[in-house]
C-alpha cells in the first residue's frame, strides 16, 4: 500500500522547546519540522528563522504555523507572512484553536493566505 512507504514522522515546534541538533532530528526518522512563525497580529517566535535554516541544512522539510488569534485577520495575515517568509517550498499552517479565532475568521485566514 502507498501509504505504507510514506514516512509521516513530523514534530511541531516553537521557541520554547530545546532543539540543537536538527541533524539528529532527521536521523530519529522525522523528516518534517512544522515550526511557530507567528500568533495574532503581533507576536513572532524569534526561534523561527534560525531554526528554519538548520532544519533545511540538514534536508528535512519545513513549515510554519501561524497561531491565530481573534481580532484583526488581516494583521494576522501580514504578521505571518513577514514572519514566515515563505518560498515554494515552505508549508504553511494554521493553528486554529476555537474559540480564539472564529470559523469564519480562520477561513478568511487560509482562503487569503493561499491567495498571496
Amino acid at each position: 500500500m502507498l501509504l505504507d512507504m510514506i514516512n509521516r514522522l513530523c514534530v511541531d515546534l516553537y521557541q520554547g522547546d530545546a532543539v540543537t541538533d536538527f541533524r539528529a532530528v532527521y536521523a530519529s526518522g522525522v523528516r518534517l519540522v512544522i515550526h511557530k512563525a507567528s500568533e495574532g497580529a503581533t507576536i513572532r517566535d524569534p526561534k523561527y528563522a534560525e531554526r528554519r535554516n538548520a532544519a533545511r541544512s540538514a534536508s528535512l522539510l519545513l513549515g510554519a504555523y501561524h497561531f491565530g488569534r481573534g481580532g484583526n485577520v488581516d494583521a494576522q495575515i501580514a504578521t505571518f507572512l513577514s514572519a514566515a517568509s515563505p518560498d515554494a517550498e515552505t508549508r504553511l499552517v494554521l493553528d486554529w484553536e476555537v474559540p480564539a479565532m472564529t470559523t469564519e475568521a480562520a477561513r478568511t485566514f487560509l482562503a487569503e493566505v493561499a491567495a498571496k
